[in-house]
């Protein structure tokens, strides 16, 4: 499965990232001077023995641009190779399912091509536009939906295992770890394979948005997502529709955050994003 030319791959990722070192304080930099042949071929025998264990993800708090903290989670230089070669594993088989909707976190795909995809939407008159924000949407990711998301495509349980121990890892922050064993829900911001995860999950609404017999499409209405920031367009949003969405959210075990979710009327208008998708208007 790890096999060595993914392994320095993964390693040549990681590297081009930089980043902190983890709890253990290993920086490239003591990668590098120990020596990078050695170390992947150690860490590759870990790993195809299967004795390989990450080890608790470094918790820091970061500036949110929209004001207040976001937990960044800092995994180990050798935890991070690992998910490298995992996600340049699983990467390709979901993105063969993926919606065209959904711009974030995706090769060849950004923010901006969110931005044209939400003009064209606005030059066909869906003009009635939800802007959608996720109460901390990476954090409260169930873990065992998010298994069987993983299940209907995945059939070999060494990486079904692998992805689990790293959403249960123990996190260490302010001076003490803190056991991640009895976590059901989120995935670490940080993780290299956390996006993924995030996207993997978040497909279940894209594709039942987009289905041709949903009440979604019923009335016309449009999604563009980029992570887990998203807008549904239409040229006219019933409130079934919106009743609808919530539902749905529901059963994922996710929630809108209502005070800075809203609906927008851009007739006349043009909706603008940032690159984190926080919708603003201004007159053309």
């Amino acid at each position: 499965m790890f096999i060595p030319y993914m392994l320095r791959e993964a390693w040549k990722s990681v590297k081009s990232n930089d980043g902190s070192p983890g709890v253990d304080g290993i920086t490239i930099e003591k990668v590098e001077q120990y020596g990078i042949d050695a170390y992947l071929k150690e860490f590759g025998e870990e790993l195809r023995k299967q004795t390989y264990q990450p080890q608790a993800v470094k918790r820091k708090m970061i500036d949110k641009a929209s004001g207040g903290k976001r937990p960044l989670g800092i995994p180990t230089v050798r935890d991070r190779i690992a998910q490298a070669v995992c996600k340049m594993i699983l990467e390709p088989i979901f993105e063969a399912d993926f919606e065209d909707s959904s711009y974030g976190f995706r090769p060849g795909r950004s923010s901006k091509n969110a931005i044209t995809a939400i003009k064209e939407h606005l030059k066909q008159d869906k003009a009635e536009v939800y802007d959608a924000d996720l109460s901390k949407y990476f954090d409260t990711i169930p873990h065992d939906k998010l298994q069987i998301a993983l299940k209907q495509r995945v059939i070999d349980p060494r990486i079904l295992k692998l992805i689990n121990k790293w959403l249960k890892v123990s996190v260490y922050e302010d001076g003490q770890y803190k056991s991640g064993k009895d976590n059901h829900e989120g995935t670490p911001q940080g993780g290299v394979i956390s996006p993924l995860l995030a996207n993997i999950y978040f497909h279940l609404l894209d594709r039942i948005v987009n289905s041709s017999q949903s009440l979604f499409s019923k009335h016309g209405v449009q999604i563009v997502r980029y992570a887990d920031d998203f807008v549904l367009m239409g040229k006219k949003l019933p409130e079934e529709v919106i009743e609808k969405l919530k539902n749905l959210l529901h059963r994922m075990g996710l929630s809108l955050n209502e005070g800075k979710t809203r609906k927008i009327d851009a007739r006349g208008m043009k909706v603008l994003t940032s690159l984190d998708l926080q919708y603003v208007t201004t007159k053309i």
